[in-house]
């Protein structure tokens, strides 16, 4: 970039500067001048005739009259075709003539007329100059070639060659100058424009800085805000199981109900910043579409309350149940839908239909939610899905709504690679459509099959006790009194030295004071987990023990994961024979010995009479929740008396941990609520109580991710469904006399 004097800047300022075309202009005009000047006085030196002297001094006051019409008239238009008509196809050519022709130097200002058309000029206007000017110099060449009577020769060969050098060096400079001011223009101008990107850049910066700012306070706001807002839910939830007047209990359910929609409207708030700062993350896992979609149709039936709306819903039965996504962004996508659809319906019907189609190994599931609601105007349909947007406000300021529900669920569609389109009547309702693929776990499970028979069911595994383990020592370590003696009761034929830890630090002790062959080691415990005490043995020097996990989470990945843990293997519980039997063979073969064939014999009659030869009574659903046939199966191998000694634990365990649950709760703590829901899920399917063990899973997975305010909206219903199973073991205990 040139430089430029602050005095020549002003110069230049006043010369119209600002304006590179009349800029240019002015250079022209000025350097016509001064060469006039000199061509004048060069002329009158060569003896050149009369008439060139005159038409150089014509030509010199032409464009002092010119640069009076650009910078005072400003003219420029009108300039440009005055100087053009007169200067270039008048002048010029009579200069060429008058001045030796083809034997002086007015060529180089005929190439000069030419190139400054070209810098003034625009468009084809300026080509259709060009074009003139070429002709008429073109013409005026070939005429004087032609006939040279009419050409003014110079005196002299010194004159010729004077004449010659005076108008190249004349105009050389003068286009020098012309060239210069461009480019000092064009460096200037790419300077204005690195100086225009630095700075956007820099603003650029300064707002995604305030951006992120902005986001990383809403997101620390609303956690903050989040910790005392679940207190006070989950007190208020506490108070309302007390007895109190029904003034009081308005009260307290009108905090409630306030408390839960400001909740609402954090967690929107937290999830927005999320997703603006970049930090929103789809955690896929393994789930179960029944369950999810369940879970989803109860929360969406408790929000209509005592609506008059009815809740219709049509789910495609061949839906695959095992999938592979984000369970739970899936349900606050769908959950969001209906809820919208509940709050704008005031009569009529909510619908949700549920399809899918494949997609290599995805299923692509197809929600629906439509209503017969007030719908969305068609120049308001736009605008739903920006952030903070709600529309026909007067109308509906009654409605609860901060207008993120769906931006968000439209990001987490995104997230996710799906999406979400709505069509509307306005005054008829309208129809939201989320498509979301899912990667298909199991061909053969199907949405169907889940909702028509348990899994588990008319499972049995036939145990054959083939090998025995005499003088091997087993440790099993749980914090759950039913695991262990389930676990215990299961190793009991093998003849083995089973002994119990009920706690990471009590494992420790007993390693410390003898050597085991196995250890059981379950993962999710109180205070110090299965993997610290995994670490914990293994700083020991002597410990050189097989440590298997136990867990109740048996997802896909599993197994990896423990042996990147540094476990040598893991069991899933509820435990199988099978898998035990194998785990024994890998890490006991020294102790292996085969049983007696009799007491081999006796041992499967044994199980399979008691596994298999139940009458009706004993194999049926004993009530909705209990499923005797499974829990004698996984918990007691068909021993009756040992299932029922499981139970009455079950029984002395759940009353027990339903208290610290509550304590859990009141004092936000999900870590060690998380530990409890993990054993009830456990000890659920191990009895048999496999619906009471999926809502305790759910539980669970919500308690580990957080979600405080879904875990108070379903503690209740969690303890109802408990409550359920507890009254149906009661009865079948009281059935055998126990």
């Amino acid at each position: 970039m040139i430089d430029i004097p602050n005095k020549m800047k002003s110069i230049l300022i006043k010369m119209g500067s600002e304006n590179a075309d009349q800029m240019t202009y002015n250079l022209l005009l000025i350097g016509g001048m001064v060469i006039s000047v000199f061509a004048f006085f060069e002329s009158v030196l060569i003896g050149a005739h009369i008439s060139h002297i005159l038409l150089i001094g014509t030509a010199g006051i032409m464009f002092a009259v010119i640069f009076l019409f650009v910078n005072l008239l400003h003219k420029m238009k009108l300039a440009t075709v005055f100087a053009l008509v007169t200067v270039i196809f008048i002048l010029f050519p009579a200069m060429f003539m008058t001045c030796g022709g083809l034997q002086g130097g007015m060529i180089f200002w005929m190439a000069v007329g030419i190139i400054c058309t070209f810098l003034l000029g625009k468009g084809k206007k300026c080509f259709t100059m060009i074009i003139l000017e070429i002709i008429v110099y073109s013409a005026t060449v070939i005429f004087s070639f032609y006939h040279p009577e009419y050409v003014q020769k110079l005196g002299t060969e010194w004159d010729v060659m004077a004449d010659i050098l005076a108008s190249m060096i004349a105009a050389s400079i003068c286009l020098g100058i012309v060239v210069k001011y461009q480019h000092w223009l064009y460096d200037n101008e790419m300077a204005s424009q690195e100086e225009q990107r630095i700075r956007m850049q820099l603003l650029k910066m300064e707002a995604e800085k305030a951006n992120a700012a902005k986001s990383e306070f809403l997101a620390n706001m609303s956690h903050e805000i989040r910790t005392p807002m679940n207190a006070i839910i989950g007190i208020t939830r506490i108070t309302l199981r007390e007895e109190m007047s029904k003034e009081v209990r308005d009260n307290v359910e009108d905090v409630l109900h306030s408390s839960e929609a400001l909740l609402s409207i954090i967690n929107d708030i937290l999830d927005f910043s999320k997703i603006e700062a970049g930090d929103m993350e789809i955690v896929p896992a393994e789930y179960q579409f029944a369950s999810m979609i369940h879970d989803s149709i109860t929360i969406a039936e408790s929000r209509l309350g005592e609506s008059k709306v009815e809740f219709r819903k049509i789910i495609e039965p061949t839906i695959p149940n095992l999938l592979w996504g984000d369970e739970g962004r899936v349900r606050q996508v769908l959950l969001n839908l209906l809820s919208n659809a509940i709050k704008y319906t005031k009569e009529g019907s909510v619908t949700l239909k549920v399809g899918w189609h494949r997609e290599d190994n995805n299923a692509v599931l197809e929600f629906e939610v439509i209503d017969t609601g007030q719908g969305i105007k068609p120049e308001n349909l736009e605008k739903i899905f920006k952030r903070f947007s709600r529309v026909e406000l007067k109308k509906n300021r009654a409605i609860e709504g901060t207008g993120l529900g769906l931006s968000i669920s439209q990001s987490l569609a995104k997230l996710m690679e799906g999406n979400i389109s709505v069509e509307s009547e306005y005054g008829k309702g309208s129809t939201f459509r989320f498509v979301v693929p899912q990667k298909i776990m199991d061909e053969k499970a199907s949405y169907e099959s889940a909702l028509s028979e348990d899994p588990h069911r008319n499972k049995k595994e036939k145990a054959v006790y083939r090998k025995k383990y005499e003088g091997a020592s087993v440790l099993i370590v749980d914090d759950n009194l039913m695991n262990l003696k389930v676990a215990k009761g299961l190793l009991k034929p093998y003849n083995m030295d089973v002994d119990t830890a009920f706690s990471g630090q009590q494992c420790l002790d007993m390693v410390e004071d003898r050597v085991f062959d196995l250890i059981l080691l379950d993962h999710m415990m109180p205070q110090m987990d299965g993997i610290e005490v995994l670490e914990k043995l293994k700083e020991m020097k002597s410990f050189h023990t097989p440590v298997i996990a136990l867990t109740a989470n048996a997802m896909m990945g599993a197994k990896q994961m423990y042996e990147e843990y540094g476990f040598n293997g893991y069991l899933s519980k509820p435990i199988k024979v099978a898998e035990i039997e194998e785990i024994l063979g890998n890490y006991l073969s020294s102790f292996e010995t085969e049983m007696d064939e009799n007491c081999a014999i006796e041992e499967t009659n044994y199980l399979e009479n008691n596994l298999g030869i139940y009458k009706e009574e004993m194999i049926m659903m004993y009530g909705e929740e209990l499923d005797i046939d499974h829990g004698m199966e996984y918990a007691a191998m068909g021993d009756e008396d040992f299932y029922m000694e499981t139970l009455e634990i079950f029984l002395e365990e759940t009353a027990r941990d339903e208290g610290r649950m509550k304590d859990f709760l009141g004092g936000s703590d999900l870590k060690n609520y998380a530990v409890l829901v993990h054993g009830l899920k456990s000890n659920s399917r191990t009895i048999g109580a496999m619906k009471l063990g999926s809502f305790a899973e759910d539980m669970e997975m919500k308690s580990k991710a957080g979600e405080m305010d879904y875990i108070l909206a379903h503690h209740d219903a969690l303890m109802e469904h408990l409550e359920k199973v507890r009254v149906e073991i009661r009865a079948y205990l009281q059935e055998h006399g126990r």
